[in-house]
């Protein structure tokens, strides 16, 4: 079963020479408690792998858009946006939306966590 889940905005901030420099990275959303099936964006810029890691311990991928393409290393230039819901069997569940974001300059664990009412 795909597993889907909702975040609002997930955004890194490079500073201009990521290589030499520590990047600043911060995870957002404007609440902690969204609705099931409803659609919230999030926007990455750097390379990113985004998970969801369930009140159990296990960790899923999230996935791409409306496919079954996890998000897993994804490479891109600019800003990569996309978004995931949480389904109805997640409400009253605690979740965590972990995203690995790696630059040149290092990487960094983001996470966020979500309650479906």
């Amino acid at each position: 079963m795909r597993t889907r889940l909702l975040i609002a905005v997930l955004a890194l901030v490079l500073t201009p020479s990521a290589a030499a420099t520590p990047f600043k990275a911060t995870l957002t959303a404007p609440t902690h408690t969204p609705k099931v099936n409803a659609k919230l964006y999030y926007t990455i810029h750097a390379t990113a792998t985004v998970q969801i890691v369930d009140s159990f311990g296990g960790v899923h991928p999230a996935q791409f858009d409306n496919t079954t393409k996890n998000i897993v290393n994804k490479l891109f230039a600019g800003t990569f946006r996309d978004y995931v819901e949480l389904p109805p069997e997640s409400r009253g569940f605690k979740v965590t939306l972990r995203a690995i974001v790696r630059v040149a300059g290092g990487k960094v664990t983001l996470t966020w966590w979500l309650k479906a009412r």
